[in-house]
């Protein structure tokens, strides 16, 4: 096989995997959600996605806790709390 050719095979051998790993991430189902948490009087809402609620909702509950806790001991207790607010993409907004 010259040299073109061994070229080509390789090039072939990682664009392929990587189109594919590409094409899969982008086209995967992924719930949208959106979170409040009240912490300390004070309150955040934010917006995620996942691939199941519960991911969502705990990546939305992380995010909103970040704004709202200093420390690890105030993000952990922020966590634990019950949202003011949870509303998944796929429900009507009310």
């Amino acid at each position: 096989m010259g040299k073109r050719a061994t070229f080509f095979v390789i090039l072939a051998a990682i664009l392929l995997p990587t189109v594919w790993l590409t094409i899969n991430i982008l086209s995967a189902d992924s719930i949208q959600c959106e979170v409040c948490m009240e912490f300390r009087g004070r309150s955040q809402c934010r917006k995620a996605s996942g691939p199941n609620r519960e991911a969502c909702q705990q990546t939305a509950t992380d995010n909103a806790c970040a704004f709202l806790a200093s420390g690890m001991t105030d993000s952990i207790s922020c966590a634990q709390r019950i949202p003011t607010r949870i509303q998944f993409g796929d429900e009507p907004q009310s």
